[in-house]
């Protein structure tokens, strides 16, 4: 939580930020992401991979055939909200359509990010497809590649 509370620090107090959280992890379902047994967490990697199947069928198949799941390089895109490996531009947009839509945009936001990197991840073996979705390598790839309104608009597709 606390990628997402320094976002939130930048724009309101402490209490209020204290506040908000509390908040978000009520209202949001973000509680279930940290409780014992991560049921939440557990559920976003199902739903992750079963939007991918449905989404990006080559890219699902060709990570199948790596033995790569979504609970592999996704944890820390749900649990701090893509906080952590989104440059600011991307997190606040991120940010403004989560209070407007709950976990929801963060699906979909996960499915555009590998969307926009389908071709390069296509192309790699497991070894460079988890380099290639490290949290440095994702903010540089996207910083480089795309913007937060290109990244926002392929997340609605989904």
């Amino acid at each position: 939580m606390g990628f997402i509370a320094a976002q939130f620090l930048l724009y309101m107090t402490e209490e209020d930020v204290f506040y908000v959280l509390i908040r978000i992890l009520a209202d949001y379902e973000m509680s279930g992401l940290f409780e014992p047994g991560f049921p939440n967490l557990l559920r976003c990697f199902y739903v992750h991979d079963h939007l991918l199947q449905s989404c990006l069928p080559k890219l699902h198949s060709h990570f199948q055939k790596q033995i790569i799941g979504g609970n592999m390089y996704a944890l820390p895109w749900y649990t701090t909200g893509h906080s952590i490996h989104l440059a600011f531009p991307f997190v606040i947009r991120v940010w403004d359509l989560f209070l407007a839509e709950g976990l929801r945009i963060l699906f979909r936001v996960s499915i555009a990010i590998l969307k926009l990197m389908q071709k390069e991840l296509l192309k790699s073996d497991m070894e460079n497809i988890l380099k290639i979705l490290d949290k440095a390598n994702i903010e540089k790839w996207l910083s480089a590649n795309s913007t937060p309104d290109e990244l926002m608009n392929t997340a609605m597709e989904f």
